[in-house]
Parts: structure tokens; C-alpha cells; sequence
């Protein structure tokens, strides 16, 4: 094998691993936080939601002023929120 096989090699494997990180994330955020929220009152589910989101905007939105970087890259993440819940509600 050539050193490029090796090096696209390491790259599959490295973006395998990275993906099934990324789904147990997601994994044990569905599984543990949304079954917990579920169990409470629908107010109080919603509000633990909401200041989740509002502390994870405002650490955000700290980080953009120090670094001035508007990405988008988390833009997403109320649309993924909303579903959570909605899927925890349906059992």
C-alpha cells in the first residue's frame, strides 16, 4: 500500500469515529435528558428547555464577540430541540 492508501485509510477511520460520536451524543441526549423532561409537567419541561437554550445562546453569543465569528454552524439547534421534545411527548 502507498502512503496516500494509508493516509485516506486513516481518514475514513477517523470520520467513522467521529460520526458514531457524534450519534451516541445524540443517542444519550434523547434517551436521558428528553425522557427526564418528559416526566415533568409540560410547563416545566418547556421552561428547563428554555433555559438550556438560553444559556447555551448567551455562552454563544460571549464567544462570538471575543472571536467576532458569525458562523451558522449551530443554527439548527432549536429546530433539533423542538423535535426532541415533540418526539418525547408522542412516548
Amino acid at each position: 500500500m502507498t502512503t496516500g492508501d494509508y493516509l485516506l485509510f486513516a481518514l475514513k477511520l477517523f470520520s467513522a469515529l467521529g460520526c458514531g460520536l457524534i450519534a451516541g451524543v445524540f443517542f444519550a441526549f434523547s434517551t436521558f435528558l428528553m425522557k427526564a423532561l418528559a416526566q415533568q409537567p409540560p410547563a416545566q419541561g418547556i421552561a428547563a428547555m428554555q433555559s438550556i437554550n438560553i444559556s447555551e445562546s448567551f455562552r454563544h453569543s460571549q464567544k462570538r464577540e471575543r472571536s467576532r465569528c458569525h458562523s451558522k454552524k449551530h443554527s439548527g439547534l432549536p429546530v433539533l430541540v423542538w423535535l426532541s421534545i415533540d418526539l418525547a411527548h408522542r412516548g
